[in-house]
């Protein structure tokens, strides 16, 4: 590690370093020095000096921990030597080198939030978001991020167990402002979970689900790097080739990723329903998510035990996975068994909700008997 990248680990606690299993997945891939760089500086809470990274599909680029980038040279591997805050020189695999600004993080005051410079090198490949998205996000993002820190309240209280992971794995939340991508979690920038807060009003109830399900990708990948240990099949393998029947376009690998994360999200939004941290209409929203959640983890149970998918850890998996929704299920039943769901996409619409059932805000979630 030291001899591949000296100065990002120049001062750092190597054992610690060494704990992080994605860091190891790192050096193990067919492409190490791709990755590397992603990997480690969202473990290590360190500006890093020098290291090796590949630029995104449109020359985008992301120093950890100090600022974005942006090149004439799409998907190419590259060392970044960093000057100083705000310039770096890039060496490039042809021999040739040059320098370019940098641009520094935004972030909100007093908090972990942070705000995409224009562009971001993720955002620019995956969202392309607009001038007008931009400041939609700076009108709309200090209001967001007061129901994240009453969301992360709940939920440390609630679901202790899940926060410290959270805390030991997530390193920043980036808030986004797009119409045609969801929020995501991405090794590509270890650490990082992506919300975004266009359409929909800040919603504490909403954020508690967010934090659940993209920290819920960053947590698994840091602890299941490995899929042949879970699963039977190629991580690759597209879970309709094992199915009879029914549209579904994940492949094993994601699938799993997907039940993982559902499981978390219903955990976390019954726990703080419990709790009777949550003010009523908070409650009754994080009802409403939690029935929804339900129904698509009912799903994909169904689906997956129904294809050859698990090796003996994967099946263990599974099963703790099946005992949290029949627990959570003998308790939701009776409130929720008249909800409708015909105008739900794959995002939950809490305002389409109520039109669906106009007597839900009538409702008073119960907690566990």
């Amino acid at each position: 590690m030291r001899a591949l990248a000296p100065d990002l680990l120049a001062g750092a606690d190597v054992e610690q370093a060494l704990r992080e299993p994605l860091v190891l997945a790192a050096f193990a891939s067919g492409d190490p020095l791709g990755n590397m760089g992603a990997a480690i500086g969202g473990f290590i809470r360190k500006r890093p000096t020098s290291f090796r990274s590949r630029t995104s599909r449109r020359g985008g680029l992301m120093a950890p921990g100090v600022g974005e980038l942006s090149t004439d040279r799409a998907s190419t591997a590259v060392e970044v030597r960093l000057a100083s805050d705000d310039l770096a020189t890039l060496c490039w695999p042809d021999g040739s080198s040059d320098r370019h600004a940098v641009r520094p993080m935004k972030r909100l005051a007093n908090t972990h939030i942070r705000l995409p410079a224009q562009p971001h090198f993720l955002i620019e490949d995956r969202l392309g978001m607009a001038a007008s998205d931009y400041d939609a996000l700076d009108h709309h993002a200090p209001t967001w991020a007061e129901a994240m820190r009453t969301a992360a309240s709940a939920l440390s209280q609630a679901y202790p167990l899940y926060w410290a992971a959270i805390l030991e794995c997530a390193r920043e939340v980036i808030l986004f402002h797009s119409n045609s991508r969801n929020s995501f979690a991405t090794t590509d920038s270890h650490g990082s979970c992506f919300i975004n807060i266009a359409g929909a009003e800040p919603s504490v109830a909403m954020m508690i689900e967010e934090m659940a399900h993209q920290c819920g990708h960053i947590v698994f990948s840091s602890i299941a790097h490995d899929p042949a240990s879970m699963l039977a099949p190629a991580p690759e393998t597209p879970l309709a080739h094992l199915l009879r029947g029914g549209e579904e376009h994940r492949t094993v690998w994601s699938a799993l990723h997907g039940l993982v994360t559902e499981c978390l999200i219903a955990k976390s939004l019954d726990l703080c329903l419990v709790s009777n941290a949550l003010c009523h209409a908070d409650a009754l929203e994080c009802l409403a998510r939690l029935s929804f959640i339900m129904r698509k983890l009912s799903n994909d149970l169904r689906q997956m035990n129904a294809a050859p998918l698990f090796t003996p850890r994967g099946q263990q998996l599974y099963r703790v996975i099946l005992n949290d929704y029949l627990a959570i299920g003998v308790r939701l039943d009776a409130q929720t068994r008249s909800h409708c769901f015909q105008s739900q996409t794959y995002n939950f619409d809490y305002a389409a909700f109520n039109v669906d059932n106009p007597a839900f805000r009538a409702e008073r979630p119960t907690a566990h008997q």
